[in-house]
């Protein structure tokens, strides 16, 4: 009996470690294999973040270019080239679905005299096509009229929406956000 008890005591500490262990599991990895890593991301950049395994013991610098995206608490972030770029950064996936909706966000500024300005793009695409900036608030590469053409293409098959999206004239981040919702969802219904 004794022998019962010392190994209750041993492997009490042990399970309450596991379960802990187990709670914090809420950041993951995705390889350039598609396999899921779990652990913590820590140190978020845009061309890399620092990732500590659930078997590892310290974190390790993980680029852009070595996998296909990450979860940090309730956010996911995905490597993409941005457009007129070479090597790929990690944006945050906003909507998913068949249109696809990335945010970048960078601060532009730190210390005392820093002001709260931040630059913040969003990113389309539909399929594998290659990512389109949609809207910003830090001027863009292409002016507003060619954005919204290029916008208008996106949802071309979904005809009543673009009508809809016609007639409010409103190109705004939460429109734009909202619509993609909307064709993806109705793009799901059509495909059941």
């Amino acid at each position: 009996m004794q022998k019962f008890f010392k190994a209750l005591l041993f492997l009490g500490p042990f399970q309450l470690f596991l379960s802990v262990n187990a709670q914090d599991r809420t950041d993951y990895i995705i390889t350039l294999k598609r396999d899921t890593l779990w652990g913590i991301v820590n140190n978020e950049h845009s061309t890399h973040i620092k990732f500590l395994g659930d078997t590892a013991y310290d974190y390790v610098k993980i680029k852009s270019t070595e996998i296909k995206g990450y979860k940090r608490k309730k956010s996911i972030y995905s490597s993409e080239i941005l457009p007129d770029e070479f090597t790929p950064v990690f944006l945050q996936v906003l909507r998913d679905g068949k249109i696809k909706l990335y945010e970048y966000y960078k601060s532009t500024g730190s210390g005392v005299n820093y002001s709260g300005s931040y630059i913040r793009r969003w990113y389309v695409k539909k399929d594998d096509d290659p990512l389109f900036e949609v809207k910003s608030n830090w001027g863009g590469a292409s002016t507003r009229k060619e954005r919204k053409e290029a916008f208008k293409a996106l949802i071309a098959d979904y005809k009543e929406l673009g009508e809809k999206w016609e007639r409010t004239e409103a190109f705004d981040f939460d429109t734009v956000s909202a619509i993609i919702e909307e064709y993806n969802n109705w793009y799901r219904n059509l495909n059941r």
